[in-house]
């Protein structure tokens, strides 16, 4: 029988190689690849230790303090709107998008398959795709903050077991 452990991330029960957690939280999308990870595999487990809830916070912290300032900046500024879309779409398709995205907002493709552009305020669309960038940056807060909040929570409650 192996040993199992909690993930300070996600809380969840994994297998752990070598007193770390092995990796989890991926899915296999048919390609032959594994796509993504719980930011808690290869760290000790819950049981064991909270630095990685504690990094993470951390981390989670300063996207919430660029993402207020890219949202203070667009919001009180004459800035441009950075927007997002599939390369080889026609004109226009233009999606909004928070200040640092992974994937295109509006279809979800990999970065490297998108062209970005930056809408000034002179442009007919600028006051619509402003609104749309100011709302994702919002929402995306709030999603960082129950995060953070979380993972607050589980350091303040942490004990060595």
């Amino acid at each position: 029988m192996s040993e199992v452990g909690e993930c300070q991330i996600c809380g969840r029960s994994q297998k752990l190689r070598g007193g770390k957690l092995v990796p989890h939280g991926y899915t296999r999308p048919g390609w032959g690849h594994v796509v993504g990870n719980c930011p808690g595999a290869g760290y000790a487990p819950y049981e064991l230790s909270c630095e990685r809830c504690a990094s993470f916070r951390a981390n989670i912290v300063r996207q919430i303090e660029a993402i207020n300032a890219a949202h203070s900046k667009l919001a009180y500024g004459k800035n441009g709107v950075r927007v997002w879309r599939r390369k080889g779409h026609g004109p226009g398709n233009w999606a909004a998008s928070p200040p640092f995205p992974s994937r295109c907002p509006s279809c979800g493709v990999a970065r490297s398959k998108y062209e970005s552009s930056l809408i000034m305020p002179n442009d007919p669309d600028y006051k619509r795709l402003r609104k749309s960038a100011l709302a994702r940056m919002l929402r995306e807060c709030e999603g960082l903050l129950i995060e953070a909040e979380s993972l607050t929570k589980r350091i303040q409650d942490w004990k060595l077991r």
